[in-house]
């Protein structure tokens, strides 16, 4: 950007040279910023699919605790070894 402010107001010429810096500046700033944008979106996956697990654990857990007797009995024997009288 100061080599396209350089050109503008002082009338300066800089050139290929002057061209390629830009341009290789951009290039970086671009992917440096599309890696950002990338990794950020696969957080938002992430937290997402937690998020989905966590709740498929809360149905499941209420309804074997809601329907209890022999479910919540095979439920719990399954999670501890534990039979509970």
């Amino acid at each position: 950007i100061s080599s396209y402010s350089l050109c503008c107001h002082f009338e300066a010429n800089l050139g290929a040279q002057g061209h390629s810096v830009l341009g290789g500046t951009m290039s970086f700033l671009l992917v440096f910023r599309a890696n950002g944008a990338y990794n950020r979106y696969w957080q938002g996956r992430m937290f997402t699919s937690f998020m989905m697990s966590d709740i498929r654990d809360f149905c499941m857990l209420s309804c074997i605790y809601l329907r209890g007797g022999e479910a919540n009995a095979r439920w719990v024997f399954a999670r501890t070894g534990v039979v509970e009288v």
